[in-house]
């Protein structure tokens, strides 16, 4: 009779996640609460109040909206639940997704000489710039190292950044539409297909902002 999944081999890469899940959360953890800006209560409030505001994405305040409860902490979890993901998915595309240990050092380096756990605890969509260009170069160079769910997590994760602030749009679009111009001199380096992956995905960015300011404010702007 033929042995099942051998699990024991996953109990490490669980760990290393949910270390570097840790990791990350603990500035925010030490503060007592998700750390907010400025501009934090205008994003939420889109959700409420039925109007619109300049800069202020509609769909960054819905996630805000759906996380609220307890304190918001379901967002920041989330938040840097997806940076550890796209974080792993770089490691494994560049053959060192094998060594958990690899990802916990990263993590950590990274905790500690860098903002990312700050931008990772704040309730601002400021983080996705950075994991979306991350995001939108596997879709572009290595989609086919990933299963479908993958790539349609990516392609989410680009959508979603897309929606969530103008000045990410117009950074993933000034990338692809150079990536675009680059695959006309060298199709074997910059394929079609991962073209046509960020380019669903920005278009779908495009799509869902509006379609939030709908069901907002009633109109589509």
């Amino acid at each position: 009779m033929g042995s099942g999944p051998d699990f024991t081999r996953s109990i490490p890469r669980i760990a290393a996640v949910f270390s570097a899940v840790l990791l990350l959360l603990v500035p925010a953890i030490w503060n007592g609460f998700p750390f907010l800006f400025f501009d934090t209560g205008a994003y939420l409030a889109r959700a409420f109040d039925g109007t619109l505001s300049p800069g202020r994405s509609a769909v960054y305040g819905f996630a805000l909206a759906a996380g609220r409860w307890p304190d918001f902490w379901p967002v920041v979890v989330a938040q840097v639940a997806v940076t550890v993901w796209v974080l792993a998915l770089v490691l494994r595309v560049h053959g060192l997704g094998k060594h958990p240990l690899l990802l916990i050092t990263l993590i950590a380096l990274l905790t500690v000489a860098t903002a990312l756990p700050w931008l990772a605890g704040e309730l601002m969509p400021d983080l996705f710039a950075g994991l979306s260009v991350l995001a939108l170069y596997l879709l572009l160079f290595c989609a086919d190292k990933f299963n479908r769910w993958e790539r349609i997590g990516l392609i989410a994760l680009v959508a979603f950044a897309a929606a969530g602030h103008n000045a990410t749009l117009a950074v993933l679009l000034a990338l692809v539409i150079t990536a675009a111009g680059a695959h006309i001199f060298w199709p074997s380096i910059v394929p079609r297909a991962g073209l046509a992956r960020t380019a669903l995905a920005l278009v779908l960015g495009s799509a869902l902002l509006p379609t939030a300011n709908f069901a907002v404010a009633g109109r589509l702007a």
